[in-house]
């Protein structure tokens, strides 16, 4: 990508303007569904680790007492932080990866109409 800081030319300047509001414009838009599903996802992916930290948790509870504190409230938490991490992860590459196969597939989409 550019490196739109160093421009300093008002015409360049604008241009750049130009293209980033056409490639706004130009861009596929993603369906209600799609959107439902990554939000889906995400949750899942928040979701288990937590459902697991909760069961392994408790059993523990049961068999070793940990006087201070409950073996399920921290095995929550640290199930809920390694959920957010591996949501946020797949998050960076399945949906990154997902939405550059989509406006690459659009692209060639308009260029073949423009032929």
């Amino acid at each position: 990508m550019k490196d739109y800081k160093k421009l300093t030319d008002p015409q360049k300047t604008t241009k750049v303007l130009i293209q980033k509001v056409k490639a706004r414009q130009n861009r596929p838009k993603r369906s209600l569904f799609l959107n439902a599903a990554v939000l889906g996802t995400y949750g899942w992916h928040t979701c288990i680790p937590v459902i697991l930290g909760i069961a392994i948790g408790k059993l523990l509870d049961k068999h070793i007492p940990f006087s201070p504190m409950s073996w399920t409230f921290n095995l929550v938490l640290i199930g809920f932080f390694i959920g957010v991490y591996n949501a946020n992860k797949w998050l960076k590459n399945e949906g990154y990866h997902n939405t550059v196969k989509a406006r690459k597939k659009h692209i060639q989409k308009m260029e073949g109409k423009n032929k």
